[in-house]
Parts: structure tokens; C-alpha cells; sequence
């Protein structure tokens, strides 16, 4: 431990210490540094593997806070659907996967309208690759791929993700087009 230093925590192997000091300020402001810290350490660069496959597809898409990507798609007849494309990678089952995300409903109010809730608990039965599920009042559809997906393998995921949560989202909101 450094010479008049205390240890106030630890990030995996890395070591946080604040000057000894009875200084209210200066102990003030250390510990605002220090409590900063997960924050930025849970901020994701973009994936750059999915970054290259999305350019090379000629995906337009945009870059959350993060590092998720943000592709908005044309499915015609005026309609549009946002995917998102996550960064981070999740071990399930030992397997490291990314996820896929889009929007397919927006219920009024929590919790979801039984028919709502019904329609996506039926599709969920009907689904090989993907699953319904509720975030607050979001109705979200998550695809999970390898995490080392080929290009095709990716592209044919997002692809099913944006029509499937279209689909969705004409079927549970008949007047709009919401996301």
C-alpha cells in the first residue's frame, strides 16, 4: 500500500486507494472519483467484429452510450422496426452469445392487457430462435446468436428479429407503427 494511503476498494485486480486526510473536501471529492468508477467500467466499447459485419452489410446504424448498436429498418409500406444489436457477450450454458433486441408492443400501462400478454406467450410457443418477453411495459423480442457468428448467421438474425417484431407490433397495434 502506497505511503499515507488507505485502500477504499477493489475492481477485479485492480487496487483503489485515497490520500489519508482530514479534509472533508478532499475526501469529498476522492470518493466521488472512486464511486464514478463502475459506471465507466460498465460502459462498452462497440463490438468491432459486428461493427464490420454491419458496414459490410451496409446496415446503417447508430452507437448507444453502450456501445450497442442502433440499426433501423425499412420494411416497406411506410413501416420502419429498430433492432439493437448488443455489444456485450453472455455465457449461458457455457456458450458465449450476443443478443438481439427489437421492440414489438408497448402496452398502455402495467401490466400488460391479458390479450396482449397472451398473443406474445402464444407466439413464444410458436418460436424456434427467440423469445417474448416483458420489460416494463415493452413487449421486447431477444434472439440470442453465437457470439462469433458468421456475417449470414448475424444479418439473417437481425433480419427475423426486425420482421418478427413488426409483425408483432401490426398484429397487437393494428393504427401505428411505433418502432
Amino acid at each position: 500500500m502506497p505511503h499515507g494511503m488507505d485502500l477504499v476498494g477493489a475492481i477485479g485486480d485492480h487496487r483503489f486507494f485515497i490520500p489519508r486526510t482530514r479534509s472533508p473536501m478532499r475526501l469529498t471529492l476522492c470518493l466521488s472519483l472512486l464511486l464514478a468508477l463502475p459506471l465507466a467500467a460498465n460502459a462498452t466499447a462497440p463490438d468491432r467484429s459486428v461493427q464490420r459485419i454491419l458496414d459490410r452489410s451496409k446496415i446503417k446504424y447508430q452507437v448507444d452510450p453502450a456501445g450497442d448498436f442502433r440499426a433501423t429498418f425499412d420494411l416497406g409500406e411506410g413501416r420502419t422496426q429498430l433492432v439493437i444489436i448488443r455489444s456485450g457477450i453472455d455465457r449461458v450454458a457455457g456458450i458465449d452469445t450476443r443478443e438481439i433486441r427489437a421492440i414489438g408492443y408497448r402496452a398502455p400501462s402495467d401490466p400488460f392487457p391479458t390479450e396482449a400478454a397472451s398473443k406474445l406467450l402464444d407466439e413464444n410457443n410458436r418460436r424456434v430462435l427467440g423469445k417474448w418477453g416483458k420489460q416494463g411495459t415493452l413487449g421486447v423480442l431477444s434472439v440470442r446468436v453465437p457470439a462469433d457468428a458468421d456475417a449470414s448467421t448475424l444479418i439473417d438474425a437481425i433480419e427475423m428479429a426486425a420482421r418478427d417484431a413488426d409483425a408483432m407490433e401490426r398484429a397487437l397495434i393494428e393504427d401505428r407503427d411505433e418502432f
